[in-house]
Parts: structure tokens; C-alpha cells; sequence
């Protein structure tokens, strides 16, 4: 009975250091938080064609050339070009690497069956895959 008694209550200064030591715990844990989610949204790799994409024509299949520039952070793998929901693989790295690496160029020739663009001079739009996303680009039917 002597215990329940003599409860005392808890100091000001005593209640004003715990508020302070969680204020700055879970400031330090937002700040880390903040700080692992902004660098890995910098680590992109930036996509951008170079020039004016071209579709070539040989009386067998149609071959688009590319050339693509990483002005990103990250290297970026190129895994296929799509037209009209028909996905290709690389024919042919003309230059560069198929990993461009940031700072880097590669231009690439893709092989698509058939005659895609009749009408020379005409355009079509197509779909650059890389492991990171997709860049949609307009080539052009050279003669």
C-alpha cells in the first residue's frame, strides 16, 4: 500500500527529453527514407534518338534503323523493336553496344517481314523495348 502512495509525477524536463528523442528518431528515419527513394529515382537511364530514323525496304523485308543516345544516369539494355504489336529482336548493332551506356550511342537495325511502308517518304511509329521502358519513335521511308 506504500508504493501506491507515494506516486509521483514525472518532471517537465524529463517529459520534454522523450518528446525531443522521438521527434528526432523519426525525423532521422523519414530523412533516410527520403533520401534512399530520391537516389534510386536518379538512377534512371534517359532514352533519346538521334537523327531521323529510317525504314529501308529490299524486296524481302523491311529493316528499321535507329540510332539511340543514353543522356541518363544508368546503363540501358535494348531488347526488341515492336510495330503493330509484332515484336523483333535486333538484326543488327551498327555501332555501340546493345547495353548503351550513359553518355553513349548505338544505332541498331531491326528486320521486320514484308513491306511495312509501301509509299516511300510515308512514316510509321514504332516501340523501342529496353529493360528500362519504352521509347516511341517515328521512322521514315527512305527510297
Amino acid at each position: 500500500m506504500k508504493i501506491l502512495k507515494s506516486r509521483r509525477a514525472i518532471s517537465y524536463g524529463i517529459v520534454v527529453a522523450l518528446i525531443t528523442i522521438v521527434a528526432l528518431a523519426s525525423a532521422s528515419v523519414i530523412a533516410g527514407w527520403i533520401v534512399t527513394v530520391g537516389t534510386r529515382a536518379g538512377r534512371q537511364a534517359l532514352l533519346k534518338v538521334t537523327g531521323s530514323p529510317v525504314i529501308q525496304f529490299d524486296d524481302v523485308s523491311s529493316y528499321v534503323i535507329v540510332s539511340i543516345t543514353n543522356i541518363g544516369n544508368t546503363p540501358a539494355r535494348v531488347i526488341s523493336c515492336m510495330y503493330r504489336g509484332t515484336a523483333v529482336n535486333i538484326d543488327q548493332v551498327l555501332s555501340g553496344e546493345v547495353s548503351i551506356q550513359p553518355g553513349t550511342s548505338a544505332t541498331f537495325r531491326f528486320r521486320f517481314a514484308g513491306n511495312i511502308c509501301p509509299v516511300i517518304g510515308d512514316s510509321k511509329e514504332f516501340t523501342l523495348v529496353t529493360d528500362q521502358g519504352n521509347l516511341v519513335f517515328t521512322a521514315y521511308r527512305q527510297g
